[in-house]
């Protein structure tokens, strides 16, 4: 993984690993696997808030091969229901973003004495 700061491995995210991210750093995954998907159909750079079929062109397949790639990097789990909603970057890492699991906080045991 590229972000170092928010992002756990991706070792770790593919086995279900909690995740703490911030929604640019969310926004940045979404966007490279929606690049890695279509490299060619997309431009260079675009909104987070572009619509993925009516401002990008993307189609159903598409979007269904990038929340089978989120799931599987974040551990979450999307119910057809909600991929309706997932319309653009931004509202697909806000989604993704209040379904992960936070990190635990740190606890003050040290250990079992």
């Amino acid at each position: 993984m590229n972000t170092a700061a928010g992002l756990a491995s991706e070792a770790d995210t593919r086995a279900g690993a909690a995740v703490d991210d911030t929604g640019d750093e969310l926004c940045t995954l979404v966007k490279r696997e929606l690049r890695s998907i279509q490299p060619d159909k997309l431009p260079p750079d675009w909104a987070s808030e572009a619509r993925f079929r009516e401002d990008l062109g993307l189609d159903s397949l598409d979007l269904v091969e990038m929340i089978a790639r989120l799931e599987q990097l974040t551990g979450i789990y999307v119910p057809d229901a909600d991929v309706p909603a997932l319309v653009s970057v931004t509202v697909t890492a806000e989604y993704v973003r209040s379904k992960a699991v936070p990190f635990p906080a740190p606890s003050a045991h040290k250990g079992i004495g």
